[in-house]
């Protein structure tokens, strides 16, 4: 878990609809108080594609992944079958 992402993720959310709920009763679009109540979620979604990105995603065990373990369609070669 990074950064606490879960409570930084619902607290930015809370935050965003609150921006959203504020525009709807006057605030300025794009104002300064709009763009702050907006910026923990817009940092947790970054910091989230970075971790990502530099942690990479994890195949589990036993799952396919190349496409020669593949059965059925997509095969470019013959299936080689015990002799009978």
């Amino acid at each position: 878990m990074i950064f606490g992402s879960p409570v930084w993720g619902l607290a930015g959310a809370v935050a965003y609809l609150a921006a959203g709920v504020l525009v709807l009763y006057g605030l300025e679009p794009l104002s300064t108080p709009q763009v702050l109540l907006e910026a923990p979620l817009g940092l947790q979604e970054l910091a989230l594609a970075l971790w990502l990105i530099l942690k990479g995603f994890a195949m589990p065990r036993g799952v396919i992944s190349a496409p020669d373990d593949l059965v059925g369609e997509g095969r470019c070669h013959p299936v080689p079958h015990a002799a009978s």
